[in-house]
């Protein structure tokens, strides 16, 4: 009795519970930040090498954050727009 309402308890769970990374649900967060900060961390591995490759590590990491930092103000922006007087204060 006790393994079959385990069994049932498990199936229910895997059909229910989203697989996957839970990682990166931000509203701001898109496709281009993605594979700007994978750039960027591949570039951490070589940073210590030589100059050129630090050089290009911190030009990324710069990059990075304008990326961030202008898809969060976008973000922003777009949410704002979309508020009115009718707004549900509990959802802001």
């Amino acid at each position: 009795m006790n393994a079959k309402l385990t069994n049932i308890i498990i199936d229910s769970a895997k059909k229910s519970i989203p697989v996957g990374s839970s990682r990166n649900r931000e509203p701001w967060w898109n496709a281009e930040i993605d594979t700007a900060v994978k750039e960027r961390t591949a570039l951490k591995a070589r940073a210590n090498h030589s100059d050129e490759d630090r050089k290009a590590w911190l030009e990324k990491c710069s990059a990075v954050k304008k990326l961030i930092y202008d898809s969060k103000r976008q973000s922003w922006r777009d949410f704002a727009t979309k508020l009115n007087a009718r707004s549900d204060p509990s959802k802001v």
